[in-house]
């Protein structure tokens, strides 16, 4: 799924749930895990797992990961996203 298509999903969830002291941005989700996928001389695949926590009258969590393939360049650094999808784990 695509970055709006988890907004979506993500502003249904805290519409659910509550207000969150977040803003609905998705890139202010707590890291909670990185992987480098895989890696060839020209692209590098991560995968993370983000999480968004509610607490009201009971912690309510909003977990998904991204997984990114980036375009290197010569040097090896990144560039370009090629590739982005997300996907929600588990939201309650």
């Amino acid at each position: 799924m695509t970055k709006e298509q988890m907004k979506i999903k993500f502003d249904r969830w805290t519409e659910r749930v509550g207000h969150t002291p977040f803003e609905n941005d998705l890139d202010n989700a707590t890291l909670l895990l990185s992987y480098d996928d895989k890696q060839t001389s020209t692209t590098l695949s991560t995968v993370a797992v983000y999480a968004v926590a509610v607490h009201m009258n009971r912690v309510h969590l909003f977990l998904y990961t991204v997984r990114t393939t980036w375009q290197l360049d010569a040097r090896g650094d990144t560039g370009e996203v090629l590739d982005e999808r997300y996907r929600v784990i588990v939201a309650f």
